[in-house]
């Protein structure tokens, strides 16, 4: 049995490096059979796996607790023979399409001639292959968790169009089926509502639905706050097609691609090394100048802009929030599916609004946040933050959180990074559960704040400022500081290890009350 990694390490970070010699990383597969070759400098052998969702005559495996798919052997023993340039390199042939369509993940795991693990490595492409097998994308094709059976669907997007994308997007209006005094959750057809919300301020110019599955989103934080080492980019549609390595504006992280019968929001986190000094004014991406002169975007979508008008769940009823999504691969990304409850808008007004209905502070949950640097764990929980200027009574950051490896035998072997995951989180009065593939991970007393609110949602990429990453202090050889310390030379086998860029695709959101 193949030894596992131990902390006293046995290669240097260059040598346990994996390289993707062809294709190019993240590249779309257009034939049913493809050459990959791939090298390790001190690899002597590998195994080779992919996210499958047939057995080997075609039928489906796919059910209600595994609707992802299962870890399939592509190869096993297959060695490093080749030497070029300083790598033992070795190729395969890959059946694409015996494998889903759409985005699909390599995953290589490299053994030396003592067994021990060497590197984990995982290769992404976007498989267009003419015969390529169902991938179970869409809400057409979803399955419902249980827990859903008496509520129906408040909100979703299938992404069968380009949503609306705005920096604030303050007055965004309507999006979804919002919960909304004057008209309820019915779909408004051919005009704009003026009214009131249920947090007390205007909301004038609601957008109505207009049945495309069109909605609107916002790509700052409602507090109108930040965080992590990649800005939260702006969309402006400067693209060519669906391609998202066809750019005109680089630093447009919002992609919609198809797989030819599903559309996907493809989130890009991307990282600029030319944009190194982070301490000079002006350097960094554009509008990055105004926080910490970030040198990476990275997509957020929000269903509640910092006015308050978007989407939020009706306040003390039952709700399920769930999300279909591949994150990309690369260490150090920092994807996450979350919610805050609907009373941290920096520009609503009255905010925060204290009284005995509606405390004055706000809770997060976070069925989904995971560090790619250990792909096989998720990190769940609820944190209690105040709302400016009123103090969380428990103090701020106060909450409860674990790790779950939805890498293991009950997620079918399939990792954060190997593919898609359903994530899933249920409030009700009492208890908050957290889900993975339908599987509970966690169950938390329901906070007085998330029942008595309801809650907005968030899908993002983001660059990890705390977990997986050099110190924030770091000192080049010249004695400078805030130098470039994503890049390979710092991280071999970091975020850059893959490229300078990593795709993240969401395939579906929907949720659900008990309305």
């Amino acid at each position: 049995m193949a030894n596992e990694i131990k902390p006293q390490e046995k290669y240097t970070e260059k040598q346990r490096k994996t390289v993707l010699l062809s294709p190019d990383y993240r590249s779309k597969i257009q034939s049913n059979t493809i050459s990959i070759e791939f090298g390790n400098p001190v690899g002597d052998y590998a195994n080779v796996f992919s996210q499958k969702y047939t057995d080997n005559n075609g039928n489906s495996i796919v059910d209600l607790a595994h609707p992802n798919g299962f870890k399939f052997p592509v190869a096993s023993n297959l060695k490093l023979t080749k030497k070029t340039e300083g790598l033992k390199t070795t190729g395969l042939t890959f059946d694409a399409k015996d494998f889903p369509r759409g985005p699909i993940a390599i995953r290589i795991d490299i053994y030396d001639t003592d067994d021990y693990l060497v590197d984990s490595a995982y290769f992404q492409f976007f498989n267009l292959a003419p015969d390529a097998k169902n991938n179970h994308s869409g809400l057409a094709n979803s399955m419902e968790n249980p827990v859903t059976a008496d509520m129906k669907v408040v909100f979703a997007d299938d992404f069968k169009k380009m949503p609306r994308i705005d920096w604030r997007a303050n007055r965004m209006g309507n999006t979804g089926t919002i919960y909304h005094e004057d008209i309820g959750y019915a779909k408004v057809a051919g005009k704009v509502v003026e009214g009131i919300d249920y947090t007390g301020h205007e909301a004038k110019g609601w957008r109505p639905i207009d049945g495309s599955g069109s909605n609107h989103y916002s790509t700052i934080k409602a507090d109108g706050g930040m965080f992590g080492w990649a800005y939260f980019g702006e969309y402006t549609g400067d693209y060519k097609a669906d391609d998202p390595n066809n750019w005109d504006n680089v630093y447009d992280p919002y992609r919609l691609v198809s797989d030819g019968s599903n559309n996907y929001m493809n989130l890009i986190t991307r990282y600029f090394p030319e944009d190194s000094n982070r301490q000079t004014p002006g350097s960094g991406v554009p509008g990055a100048e105004k926080w910490w002169q970030q040198k990476a975007v990275t997509g957020y979508l929000s269903s509640m802009a910092p006015d308050g008008t978007g989407f939020r769940t009706k306040p003390g009823h039952k709700a399920y929030f769930e999300v279909r999504m591949f994150t990309g691969p690369n260490p150090g990304l920092w994807p996450a599916f979350w919610m805050l409850t609907g009373n941290n808008g920096a520009d609503t007004t009255g905010h925060p609004y204290p009284s005995a209905n509606n405390p004055a502070y706000q809770t997060e949950h976070d069925p989904m946040e995971a560090y790619l640097g250990t792909p096989d764990l998720d990190q769940v929980g609820f944190i209690n933050w105040g709302t400016h200027p009123v103090p969380c009574p428990e103090g701020d950051g106060k909450g409860t959180g674990k790790m779950v490896d939805v890498g293991g035998k009950e997620w079918n072997d399939i990792n954060v990074a190997m593919g898609f995951h359903t994530i899933g989180m249920l409030i009700t009065e009492k208890t908050t559960h957290m889900y993975w593939d339908n599987i509970e991970t966690a169950v938390y007393n329901t906070t007085a704040a998330a029942w008595e609110l309801g809650s907005y949602f968030m899908v993002n990429g983001q660059l990890s400022d705390h977990y997986g990453t050099p110190a924030d202090n770091h000192v080049d050889a010249q004695g400078k500081l805030w130098e470039d310390t994503f890049g390979a030379e710092f991280h071999p086998r970091g975020f850059t290890r893959y490229g300078n860029e990593n795709f993240s695709y969401v395939d579906w959101i929907r949720i659900y009350q008990d309305v």
